[in-house]
């Protein structure tokens, strides 16, 4: 939509400058019009076009099944054929404005019908666009976005986690990545049913991603484990954050189905100052091994692996 906001004011740039070439072209108004009308079109024509593309390999790229990705394939081709047609229109008018441009030929058309054409060609693909803008940020937040606690997924957090050790390598800043883990959840599952358990990872993801900065990235790693990663957040400043979590969540009083909860989890953290050969297998190896340790030293704690280079 921003696309064919930024459409208007070119289109009449654009027009104001074709009214100064033309000037002393046998053209009137109403014949400048038609030509206006074609290259609106046209430019509309073009947006939708590379739109439709850059939809179709969004599909691809997100590896979506069904037939949503051959919907934008073949509004694309649509978008060439048409964009194809009102391009050779316009081009046509422009080059032979004594023989097609005359009141007699083809585009001696009414007023009304030319007003007509261009408020349908306008509104019927804005509607298109706006639609299909709406289904790919749908498409692309279902595949992004873990069903149950509405975080990102583990194929969403390890991209962003490649790109945010690379800008830490590049900038030489530091970050931390925290594995959580919900102690006992096994339990919940066996003593309450899985919808209590449903419950337990829907209250911790909340938690958790009301209590980060906005330039984290809170995630759901698989099971019970989620994944948070400090951005810009030294050592300490990283094991602070994690205790005040972990702590949040212990304190906390849960119901569901007018039965208390307790709920605690371990923390794992790994950090990495900056400099060095650390990876994302790294960084999550040696958080998911300060985890274990928790685990093993009575859960309900946070310990750090303090550098993570190997």
């Amino acid at each position: 939509m921003r696309k064919l906001a930024l459409l208007l004011p070119i289109g009449f740039l654009a027009y104001l400058l074709f009214l100064v070439v033309m000037n002393d072209a046998p053209m009137d108004k109403f014949q400048r019009s038609i030509v206006f009308v074609h290259y609106m079109n046209t430019s509309i024509w073009a947006i939708i076009l590379t739109s439709s593309i850059q939809f179709y390999m969004k599909y691809n790229r997100l590896k979506q099944k069904g037939g949503a990705s051959l919907i934008y394939f073949i509004l694309a081709i649509a978008s060439v054929t048409l964009l194809l047609n009102e391009l050779y229109l316009l081009l046509y008018s422009l080059n032979s404005s004594y023989q097609v441009l005359d009141n007699g030929g083809f585009f001696g058309l009414p007023g009304p019908w030319i007003a007509s054409k261009l408020a349908v060609t306008v509104g019927g693909l804005s509607i298109i666009y706006l639609y299909i803008q709406g289904r790919i940020d749908k498409i692309a937040f279902q595949s992004s976005t873990d069903e149950l606690t509405n975080i990102p997924n583990r194929r969403t957090l390890e991209d962003l986690f490649r790109s945010e050790l690379s800008r830490s390598k590049r900038h030489k800043f530091p970050m931390s990545c925290a594995m959580i883990d919900i102690d006992f959840f096994k339990k919940f599952n066996d003593t309450y049913g899985h919808q209590t358990g449903d419950y337990v990872l829907q209250q911790v993801a909340l938690i958790m991603d009301n209590g980060k900065r906005a330039h984290d990235v809170v995630a759901r790693y698989g099971g019970e484990e989620f994944i948070w990663l400090l951005i810009s957040s030294e050592y300490d400043d990283s094991y602070l954050a994690c205790e005040r979590l972990r702590k949040e969540i212990e304190t906390t009083e849960f119901e569901f189905n007018e039965k208390p909860l307790s709920i605690t989890v371990s923390i794992g953290v790994a950090s990495f100052h900056g400099e060095g050969e650390a990876t994302v297998n790294s960084l999550i190896y040696n958080a998911d091994k300060s985890l274990y340790e928790a685990k093993n030293a009575g859960r309900n704690k946070t310990i750090s692996f303090k550098e993570s280079d190997s």
